[in-house]
């Protein structure tokens, strides 16, 4: 019985793609680029986010993570005052690949297929891609656990992951209100679900 057996479901955007930090142009590759909300953060564990440069205040407040407990997504891509371009906060690997810190500018280009099917008499038959980039300041780094060390890859032991608010990437997309995945939770009860599990389907 699916109901038994699954419980929320999240809709997202997943892509490939490669992240510059456009302080000093080091650039990472095979980067899973994730337009997420609340929705697929509620979906694993709790992570405490690093929101302050090494060498600060390096966790959430305890009174951050309490609001955290009772209903506010952990990965908070809120603007800070004055920061102009979207957030994006990034897994510890990916930070390690580009020595990058929170308040840096880092640049997220990703490709996706043309919208329209192949099959149609529109389509493309080439299955042209389409390239895209969007321009964020990263305001927080997760531990490589739970949310932090999510991918599609079953290969990939510490994927490189940017997430980023799934409206900012639809908006950079130009297709605001559309995804092209959906995760389902399994309930911790059922008998084969592993607390925290995810399932995709993507099209």
């Amino acid at each position: 019985d699916f109901a038994a057996r699954y419980g929320g479901t999240a809709a997202a955007i997943l892509l490939p793609g490669s992240a510059v930090r456009a302080e000093t142009g080091t650039r990472a590759s095979q980067v899973n680029v994730l337009g997420i909300d609340a929705r697929f953060t509620a979906m694993f564990p709790a992570v405490e986010m690093r929101t302050q440069p090494a060498g600060d205040d390096l966790r959430m407040a305890a009174g951050e993570r309490a609001a955290a407990g009772t209903g506010r997504d952990p990965l908070d891509f809120s603007r800070a005052s004055g920061q102009i371009f979207p957030s994006a906060i990034i897994n510890e690997t990916l930070r390690r690949q580009l020595g990058a810190e929170v308040g840096d500018a880092l640049l997220l280009s990703f490709r996706t297929r043309d919208n329209i099917p192949d099959d149609t008499l529109l389509g493309n038959k080439e299955n042209r891609e389409v390239f895209g980039t969007i321009r964020t300041t990263i305001v927080g780094v997760i531990p490589d656990v739970g949310i932090g060390r999510f991918g599609l890859a079953p290969h990939q032991a510490f994927p490189s992951n940017a997430y980023v608010a799934l409206y900012d990437l639809q908006a950079a997309l130009d297709q605001e209100g559309n995804i092209n995945a959906i995760l389902v939770a399994r309930n911790a009860t059922a008998a084969d679900a592993a607390p925290g599990g995810a399932e995709s389907a993507i099209g």
